[in-house]
């Protein structure tokens, strides 16, 4: 398993276990996407602290942001890059958290990780 891989691989066991779920419906439609992800935001920390493999996934506490493995989403970072509103939907153990606004999305370190910074979406 290459480093990326095993770098995807225990993001997904620290969203499973400490993580919220998101839900994703495409500006463009089709089918919504879900998955476990890391949620950072004032009121719910989560930091995970790489240093030494060249990148640092702490957050500021004054964004929502959440990580993910950059599959998770086909097509979230595309769509926000070209302008696009974007919605993601937060449950945290099992119960609806809140709707957010895309502002961005970056890869983290080599690509295989992507982090999305949210806003509290507009009723």
């Amino acid at each position: 398993m290459s480093w990326a891989a095993e770098q995807a691989a225990a993001l997904d066991e620290l969203a499973e276990a400490f993580g919220a779920e998101a839900e994703w419906l495409p500006f463009s439609g089709g089918s919504p996407l879900n998955h476990s992800v890391l949620f950072d935001s004032a009121t719910r920390d989560f930091h995970l602290d790489a240093h030494g493999a060249g990148f640092d996934l702490s957050i500021p506490d004054a964004d929502f942001v959440v990580t993910y493995p950059n599959d998770a989403f086909a097509g979230l970072k595309a769509s926000v890059d070209a302008g696009h509103y974007e919605e993601l939907s937060i449950s945290v153990d099992g119960k609806p958290h809140g709707l957010y606004a895309v502002r961005q999305v970056k890869a983290v370190g080599d690509g295989s990780i992507y982090q999305a910074k949210l806003s509290a979406a507009q009723a």
